[in-house]
């Protein structure tokens, strides 16, 4: 979005079928099991077809780092140090920020609204992607939120503008604008009401992330949580990567090390994505502005709400 401090707009909050869309990676995980062992059962040397991660593929082209096959199995890769700005729509995503921060946008003078088109609408922003698998943790600099993509685990954290909010992550098929775009994943952030246990926002989620054709990282969040704007409120972005982020694995749908990994992460207990890999915490804390975003500050979380040192 803009600068390191708002560069975490990913905060999603949507209304959507829980079961079907909770239960589709784990599907895919499951039969991706199925069809590596038939292709195991085939193969004269015994061997199978899976593609494993090594340390290669964390210098990989983006342009080629997200992949389908028509058995449904779908990989994504965002790893990397992303840098863009607003691509289209920023005016409509404020008027959303408001009413998500609970104002109302009629009701707000002219200079104010101006002075946040200018401070969002026309300043770079970067993100910082760290992935393991299915995990993933995203960082700006300021708020720091880590997920489990298999659309179960809710992240409770606080949006950059300081507000509480809690969602749910998931890779799905892309949209028929994304595909037509390159896109062959989409990683989803769906809202989540912790007191109805139930997901809420606009049915498309509140942000959503893919890589298109060109290898660019295309970002976009709709903070519409009452789900009335029909996409008018949707602001999209887009970024291009600066630099690979060593030691991180993509999610291989195919691969064996990441659909049968298991995770233990709970929203007050996690470590930050491949941080064993990268030898601890350092590099992610190198990233970190100080002193630590306010409502971090306040209720003493430090790091951010529920991180817990490298477990080597």
């Amino acid at each position: 979005m803009i600068s390191s401090q708002l560069s975490i707009f990913f905060l999603a909050l949507l209304s959507v079928v829980a079961a079907e869309k909770g239960l589709f990676l784990r599907n895919n995980r499951k039969l991706n099991k199925n069809k590596r062992s038939k292709k195991k059962e085939k193969s004269p040397s015994g061997s199978s077809s899976d593609s494993s991660s090594d340390s290669s593929s964390s210098d990989s082209s983006s342009s080629d780092s997200s992949s389908s096959d028509d058995t449904g199995y779908l990989s994504v890769d965002l790893r990397g140090e992303w840098v863009g700005g607003f691509k289209e729509n920023c005016e409509g995503f404020i008027i959303g920020l408001l009413k998500f921060q609970g104002q109302d946008p009629a009701m707000i003078p002219p200079q104010q609204l101006q002075g946040m088109k200018m401070s969002l609408c026309n300043r770079p922003f970067t993100q910082y992607i760290f992935q393991d698998c299915l995990k993933m943790t995203i960082t700006g600099g300021d708020v720091v939120h880590t997920m489990v993509l298999d659309g179960t685990y809710v992240t409770d954290d606080f949006h950059f503008s300081g507000l509480p909010a809690a969602w749910q992550s998931v890779i799905e098929k892309p949209s028929d604008e994304e595909a037509a775009d390159g896109a062959s994943a989409t990683v989803v952030f769906y809202g989540y009401d912790k007191l109805t246990s139930q997901r809420i926002g606009p049915a498309e989620g509140l942000a959503r992330r893919y890589i298109n054709s060109e290898g660019d990282l295309v970002f976009s969040q709709d903070l519409d949580i009452q789900g009335t704007g029909n996409g008018t409120t949707k602001g999209v972005w887009l970024m291009k990567k600066q630099a690979d982020i060593v030691g991180c694995t993509a999610y291989d749908a195919e691969d064996e090390l990441c659909s049968e990994k298991q995770y233990t992460d709970t929203n007050r207990d996690w470590t930050s994505a491949c941080c064993e890999n990268k030898g601890g915490d350092a590099f992610l804390e190198s990233l970190l502005n100080s002193p630590r975003p306010p409502p971090y500050v306040a209720y003493g979380y430090g790091v951010a709400p529920g991180w817990m040192p490298c477990r080597l």
